[in-house]
């Protein structure tokens, strides 16, 4: 084999290495995309926390004092979740709760109630894009 054939061998090697990641890196993508963002599990008609059963539907559902809160998105969208609060707000911490993915804040509920009788802290939650009654769809971008 020649010098010259032994150059384009190998860069048909790398050329063909190279394709390999980028295709496997992209179906990659495509894959946990689905894995990572869930918003609408387990069905679509449980989206929304007011169509959870109850104990799941809202801070109300365990009697807690707590507001509706929106966040607006630096692209403009808006991101709602709840500020439950103790029965003296200004002397607790605040915690911000991150929840998992799949599924609407609603679903925490069980978590929130731990934390907040647990701990004694007033507590912010708010669903991620595509979430619950949050606009936009879920992204790493949008993450």
């Amino acid at each position: 084999m020649s010098v010259t054939e032994h150059a384009w061998f190998i860069a048909k090697i790398a050329i063909g290495l190279y394709l390999a990641k980028v295709v496997s890196r992209k179906f990659l993508d495509f894959v946990f995309s689905f894995i990572i963002y869930m918003p609408n599990t387990p069905t679509k008609e449980l989206k929304y926390p007011d169509a959870n059963p109850e104990g799941y539907r809202s801070p109300a559902d365990y009697g807690y004092d707590y507001d509706n809160i929106s966040v607006v998105t630096k692209d403009g969208l808006i991101l709602r979740g709840w500020l439950i609060m103790q029965p003296n707000p200004k002397k607790c911490a605040t915690m911000i709760f991150f929840h998992g993915n799949a599924g609407n804040i609603g679903n925490r509920l069980p978590n929130l109630k731990y934390l907040f009788e647990r701990n004694r802290v007033n507590i912010v939650i708010v669903g991620y894009r595509g979430y619950g009654y949050s606009e936009g769809s879920p992204s790493e971008s949008g993450l």
